[in-house]
């Protein structure tokens, strides 16, 4: 049933995108970032149970990436809305990235080569306006998607109570933050 709900929310994202384009034709660029999201989307769909461990090191770098394009959000929309969104991205799981640190310090320090972590997020850097918050926000569903999928398989192995506690947060935040985004991406478009 979760499995079901996250292609569906992974469809309506998808269809958010597509009926948001311009009358302008994609680019090659545009294409072959999609067909990445799609490919790393599919890697997580594809995941069920995976350990404490692994969940920590995989959200960990998941994590800094969407600290990292919220940043740019922040100093570059001009949406209060999104500013408000993405400052709030920033200051949670900021939170939880050192939680997540710790914990991995405390039990898993060693033995265990880093993680290679595919980005999900577009380059955000040269877009402006609305085209950056149109571009943040589809990105960024897929990415709050991909932490609830991961969020899931752990809770399947009994994590210790601080991670069952941190994946639960990460369903219900950000699922709600989803629904929120999704909001901001119809105001946007209604607005044009």
């Amino acid at each position: 049933m979760q499995k079901k709900t996250l292609i569906i929310m992974w469809i309506l994202a998808s269809s958010l995108l597509l009926a948001g384009c311009s009358s302008k034709a994609a680019t090659k660029t545009e294409d072959v970032k999609a067909t990445q999201e799609d490919s790393h989307m599919s890697q997580l769909m594809s995941s069920q149970n995976i350990s404490e461990e692994m969940f920590l090191r995989n959200m960990i770098p998941h994590h800094q990436e969407a600290i990292y394009t919220a940043g740019i959000v922040v100093k570059n929309s001009t949406n209060p809305e999104m500013i408000k969104l993405t400052q709030n991205i920033i200051d949670a799981q900021t939170k939880e990235v050192a939680m997540m640190q710790g914990r991995l310090d405390e039990r898993y320090s060693w033995g265990t080569a880093p993680i290679v972590y595919e980005k999900m997020m577009p380059a955000l850097e040269n877009f402006t306006g609305d085209q950056l918050d149109t571009a943040f926000l589809h990105g960024m569903i897929m990415h709050h998607m991909g932490a609830i999928h991961m969020a899931q398989g752990v809770l399947q192995v009994s994590p210790r109570t601080e991670v069952d506690a941190l994946a639960q947060n990460i369903i219900i935040n950000q699922s709600a933050e989803i629904k929120l985004m999704q909001q901001i991406w119809w105001d946007i478009r209604n607005k044009q």
